[in-house]
């Protein structure tokens, strides 16, 4: 999840939204809200990439030290999640990569917000 909240963190950011604060999680000292709040939809990647990767024993012992994924192993993780994130995906008839759909849907949310001001 490391992975996916830090793409996202930057996603949020770059839309100019201060993920401090939240629609659905509590504001809080330190916490980051809206992130929580929009990663609730994209969750599934990080289940998902897991699920895959463990499927077609892309992992092996060497992988991992004291039960902690290695350096290697990480990379492994890090590279499939990435690769997944440029899927590409069908969404308002358009053809989207996840990171980009990420980044349309903010977009999306922003233009709400400002037209409702």
């Amino acid at each position: 999840y490391g992975i996916l909240y830090r793409k996202i963190k930057s996603i949020i950011l770059a839309n100019g939204f201060d993920s401090t604060i939240g629609i659905i999680h509590v504001e809080g000292r330190e916490k980051l809200p809206l992130l929580y709040d929009f990663i609730e939809k994209y969750r599934y990647l990080g289940f998902e990439s897991v699920f895959e990767i463990l499927n077609k024993n892309m992992l092996t012992e060497k992988d991992f030290e004291n039960n902690i994924l290695s350096i290697e192993g990480r990379r492994i993780v890090s590279k499939y999640l990435n690769d997944k994130l440029k899927e590409i995906k069908t969404y308002k008839n358009k053809r989207y990569s996840i990171e980009k759909l990420i980044d349309q849907e903010l977009k999306e949310v922003k233009k709400i917000i400002l037209e409702e001001n």
